[in-house]
């Protein structure tokens, strides 16, 4: 450990910062593995870290804002103590000011806001990112050339069922065609509404395809 101080304090270059930063990655994984085995031990050593971080983070984002404030516009979370002292709280809430958490988003975190606990809302949302990420297939103009996969635009109240039907078949493909009987859905076989219908499944089937268009539009900004 000594000799890791010295080296660190010798030579503080962007590629001696990266070794360490994947050393710490590296330990902290490792301590999370075992602690989700049950280790008591390696558990309260992960809380310590998190807490002696969170410290130097939180003092850190107040001091110097603007190391941060890129990433943080991106993020629906950020990392900071929770607490019951009302102080605390108000810090945290300058925290998220400060940083302008969840503003480039591109979601709808103002105001009145979607039930980011909704089954729909939460498909809606895995789909989003996915999305953001893979971006929208097309067909190249050229039959010999690939496939083709372009970003897609700013999710707005307008062209949510665009996505909406960008991500419905990535769904389709990930989780099946029988997608209404997934647990998750298992209170819409509950509904009374359905009870004893003949095309029972076939209306459950719409409503679900339903709620998640309509989940798309409700996370899309007010804004838009």
């Amino acid at each position: 450990m000594q000799l890791l101080k010295e080296k660190v304090q010798q030579n503080q270059s962007d590629d001696q910062v990266d070794w360490i930063y994947g050393v710490a990655n590296f330990s902290v994984q490792e301590l999370c593995k075992i602690a989700l085995d049950g280790n008591e031990k390696s558990a309260r050593g992960l809380l310590l870290i998190i807490e002696s971080s969170l410290d130097a983070l939180d003092s850190m984002c107040h001091k110097n804002p603007e190391f941060f404030e890129a990433m943080a516009r991106k993020k629906l979370y950020w990392p900071a103590y929770i607490s019951n002292l009302s102080e605390n709280k108000k810090r945290n809430e300058n925290l998220l000011r400060i940083l302008n958490v969840g503003k480039d988003s591109g979601l709808n975190i103002s105001g009145k806001q979607p039930d980011w606990n909704a089954v729909e809302t939460e498909i809606a949302l895995m789909l989003f990112r996915t999305l953001k990420v893979i971006g929208r297939l097309r067909l190249p103009e050229d039959k010999n050339q690939l496939f083709q996969r372009t970003p897609m635009p700013p999710l707005t109240r307008q062209n949510y069922k665009e996505w909406f039907n960008e991500a419905w078949p990535y769904y389709i493909e990930r989780h099946g065609k029988d997608y209404e009987n997934k647990k998750q859905f298992s209170h819409y076989w509950k509904n009374n509404a359905y009870k004893g219908k003949s095309n029972a499944r076939a209306l459950i089937r719409d409503a679900i395809k339903k709620k998640i268009r309509q989940a798309f539009r409700s996370i899309a900004p007010k804004s838009s």
